[in-house]
């Protein structure tokens, strides 16, 4: 059996910060391609990780398209909630897309903890704050579909603490196959033959991404193997306003510098006589600071000598 596994869609009807293009409609096309890549190769269902929608306040417009793109390629999908498909991060899925698409024409299907049983698969869910469900039967091949922060071998950031690697969640957990979402960067982990599959976000949200390449997968039940599929995306200089993205990380960098230098002042261990005022403007005519960032500084420290 071919599933088709894809994660983090996030669509939404608006532009994130710094994308110029039509987010919206970029969304849905990727979508639609996804689908018509799994009607290609003959995919059995497709495997969503979580975070199908952006906001639980999606409008009518965006689930219409969810559900038109559903009937267009009479696909089946099984899907989990993230944290950004519910709405306060709360279990209460009453009010929020997800249930919407799941109450139409049986191509929407939620998992949980109760495997949807097909030919010789279990498929179980945990979706957000859920627990990892028990294996009922261990002579089928068994697929976990959850949506929980799974990091390689390195943390994302320094001091992260709610996650787990790929290998310690599969090694405590003996499913066959295991799709991740929640963690936008790509990665596979295997272990004992066993596979952990976290495809990523599949759009560019953020000017982070802007080196995101958005992948999905085709998984055989049947070989225990996978193919990797990369989703076409056009250039950052089409999708990005690099320079908007450019102008705020240099005022970022000149903030750097001075929180640098305040900080080498403020150190207790070294003796000065020097002029903090004085020196403070020399850094900053020296190093071209942007007049945003002067600004600031000026009024910062006209406001301290008023207090004094």
């Amino acid at each position: 059996m071919r599933i088709l596994i894809l994660s983090d869609c996030h669509l939404r009807d608006t532009n994130p910060r710094n994308r110029q293009d039509n987010y919206y409609q970029t969304g849905l096309d990727k979508l639609d391609w996804c689908f018509g890549l799994a009607k290609i190769n003959k995919c059995s269902f497709v495997l969503q990780a979580g975070d199908l929608t952006d906001n639980p306040r999606s409008s009518y417009r965006l689930i219409s398209a969810i559900l038109n793109l559903l009937h267009k390629h009479n696909v089946k999908v099984y899907s989990i909630t993230g944290q950004h498909d519910r709405r306060h991060h709360t279990s209460d899925l009453s009010n929020v897309p997800m249930t919407v698409l799941q109450t139409n024409f049986n191509k929407f299907e939620l998992l949980n903890s109760n495997p949807i049983c097909t030919d010789n698969l279990n498929i179980y869910g945990s979706s957000f704050g859920e627990e990892i469900p028990k294996i009922l039967d261990k002579d089928k091949f068994n697929i976990l579909v959850t949506h929980r922060m799974v990091i390689g071998e390195d943390k994302l950031w320094e001091g992260q603490e709610s996650c787990v690697t790929a290998r310690t969640l599969l090694a405590k957990n003996k499913f066959n196959l295991i799709v991740s979402g929640d963690n936008h960067q790509f990665f596979t982990s295997e272990y004992q033959g066993r596979h952990l599959l976290n495809l990523g976000s599949l759009l560019r949200s953020t000017s982070a991404q802007i080196d995101h390449k958005p992948k999905v997968a085709i998984f055989d039940t049947d070989t225990n193997t996978y193919e990797l599929f990369d989703v076409p995306i056009k250039s950052a200089p089409i999708v990005f306003n690099l320079d908007e993205i450019k102008s705020k990380n240099k005022i970022a960098l000149e903030t750097d510098k001075i929180k640098e230098y305040i900080s080498l002042l403020s150190n207790k261990d070294e003796k000065t006589t020097y002029d903090y005022v004085n020196n403070l403007h020399e850094f900053m005519e020296q190093n071209q600071t942007n007049d945003v960032v002067k600004e600031i500084v000026v009024s910062t420290l006209k406001d301290k000598k008023e207090c004094d």
